[in-house]
């Protein structure tokens, strides 16, 4: 159970970053510096995002693991 809470964790920030980057780029229309910002944080949005699909894939594994190895 903890392990889906990390991962809803990571895609809450994902979300958050690319929600951010979007309003830079998109919705404020700010200066040059703030929009080059909102398009770093797109991408980096992804990145979190399959960090944590990646995390949870190796403790799900790790998990069915131990529960193998007790019986």
């Amino acid at each position: 159970m903890a392990n889906e809470r990390t991962l809803l964790a990571y895609v809450r920030t994902a979300l958050m970053l690319l929600a951010s980057g979007l309003t830079l780029v998109k919705i404020l229309r700010v200066d040059p510096e703030l929009r080059v910002i909102g398009y770093l944080l797109m991408p980096l949005s992804l990145v979190v995002g399959m960090m944590g699909y990646i995390r949870n894939l190796r403790i799900r594994k790790q998990l069915r693991k131990l529960i193998r190895d007790e019986k």
